[in-house]
């Protein structure tokens, strides 16, 4: 099981949303959260997340994924 921690850059330490989930790979929470990262953005316009991180059940992080700072990217 893996835990997902929506965050702004450079304030990781303030989770917008802790997520828990029942994927068992990587690839798969990866991949999946990259495709919900719009829709996450659209229901916290305040705080909308430019990136996840992706803990082990045990609290190690395995992932840390951002939106590219640069538009054209």
């Amino acid at each position: 099981m893996f835990i997902v921690k929506w965050v702004i850059r450079d304030q990781e330490n303030e989770p917008i949303l802790i997520e828990t989930g029942f994927l068992t790979t990587l690839d798969k929470v990866v991949s999946t959260c990259r495709r919900r990262l719009p829709a996450l953005r659209s229901d916290h316009p305040a705080t909308p997340p430019d990136g996840f991180i992706v803990m082990e059940s045990d609290g190690t992080e395995a992932h840390r994924w951002f939106q590219s700072l640069d538009p054209d990217a």
